[in-house]
């Protein structure tokens, strides 16, 4: 029983501790709000200068509207103008060689980034994975297509190690 008591009030002294840190949070949640900030928004975080936060950029003067540099999750500062080739359609997304032709600029982005940041492991670990998704979709159109197939890996580049199996 005695071996039991310092455990219970290590116990109570943690549940205390997180009263307090939930009751703090509440009161800065007060606070912004009648800051005329969101419940959600922390105070002093996320904006600059008494500028609002859009997607992590920060618009000055405090104004809501789109900044143009923002990108779609994932994206990062790809450009993807030279994909419009491979598009069957002005709103075409989701076509084999245009999801290539999108997963081959980021790769060679990041192949790009990997030669001057050679231990950013995480990095490296996406750059597999849209290896892999590329290679998936090349084999798939290889397939399917084979044509379009021949015309993607000539305008990016690619070496094919698919052969035709007899």
């Amino acid at each position: 029983a005695a071996a039991m008591a310092p455990m219970a009030r290590a116990g109570a002294v943690r549940a205390a501790s997180a009263g307090r840190a939930a009751a703090g949070r509440a009161r800065g949640q007060a606070r912004g709000a009648a800051q005329g900030r969101g419940a959600t928004e922390q105070p002093g975080r996320g904006t600059r200068a008494g500028g609002t936060a859009i997607g992590g950029i920060v618009a000055a003067g405090g104004d809501r509207r789109t900044v143009s540099c923002q990108s779609a999750r994932g994206t990062y500062n790809t450009d993807y103008s030279r994909s419009e080739e491979f598009r069957r359609h002005p709103k075409d997304c989701g076509s084999p060689e245009y999801q290539i032709s999108r997963l081959h600029l980021r790769i060679l982005q990041l192949t790009e980034h990997l030669k001057e940041n050679r231990k950013d492991h995480s990095t490296r670990r996406g750059l597999m994975n849209l290896l892999a998704q590329r290679n998936n979709l090349l084999k798939y159109l290889f397939r399917t297509d084979r044509p379009k197939y021949d015309h993607v890996i000539k305008a990016l580049n690619i070496r094919s190690r698919l052969v035709e199996e007899v």
